[in-house]
């Protein structure tokens, strides 16, 4: 039945869009955290995150909306495309780039932060909440982007409800683990003022831009 095998092609695709869109995510969360733990390793700084933090953070702010993106409809243009060559790989070399920029830029912003909190005398606890919060955040706001690899996150829209609650979850148990006593004590935080929130959500609207330039850029050359 004809019906029956485009239902399987685009099924197909469509699992392939996920798992593209699964590891983008993820692996640019991981080369962040071990980016910044291998730089202050090698400037002999003391470590910008705890194993809970890094803990929580793969539990929390990356493992919920990742589990969100696994049921993510898919592109309504997903039937039009070319079928996809033999052999072709998940990680390609248009998803590398934006592992790469992901990871780079907010490795970049986050360790700056970091070393400029601790010259300025702030406290190590002060200092990692902000790398805390920063790599936390960043990940909650950008995965809208990671929605789809070809097109703008505004024109596609959110379309995944489930999304947007694992990021509001994401982003309400991170406050706790910040502000609550029970997370102070845990998580070793210290309390952020509205001028560190502004470096946090900076940072994800930093990532969102670059990431929707990616894909613009990208767009017109295939065009």
């Amino acid at each position: 039945n004809f019906e029956t095998i485009a239902a399987a092609v685009e099924e197909g695709r469509g699992m392939f869009d996920t798992i593209r869109k699964v590891v983008l995510y993820l692996l640019s969360n991981v080369f962040v955290e071990m980016s910044i733990i291998l730089v202050s390793i090698l400037f002999r700084l003391p470590l910008p995150l705890t194993p809970l933090q890094i803990l929580w953070i793969n539990l929390i702010d990356d493992g919920l909306p990742s589990l969100a993106l696994t049921i993510d409809p898919p592109d309504r243009e997903l039937m039009r495309r070319k079928p996809q060559a033999k052999g072709t790989p998940i990680v390609n070399q248009y998803l590398r780039l934006l592992i790469g920029l992901i990871s780079s830029v907010t490795v970049v912003l986050v360790f700056g932060v970091y070393v400029w909190a601790l010259w300025n005398g702030v406290s190590v606890a002060y200092a990692r909440t902000l790398v805390f919060a920063m790599v936390g955040m960043s990940s909650l706001i950008y995965v809208f982007s990671c929605r789809s690899l070809t097109r703008s996150f505004i024109t596609e829209g959110i379309r995944n409800p489930w999304l947007v609650a694992a990021v509001g979850i994401g982003a309400l148990l991170q406050i706790v683990a910040i502000y609550h006593p029970w997370g102070r004590d845990v998580f070793e935080t210290y309390p952020l003022g509205i001028n560190d929130w502004a470096l946090v959500l900076g940072l994800g609207v930093v990532l969102i831009g670059m990431i929707e330039g990616v894909k613009t850029a990208f767009l017109w050359q295939r065009k």
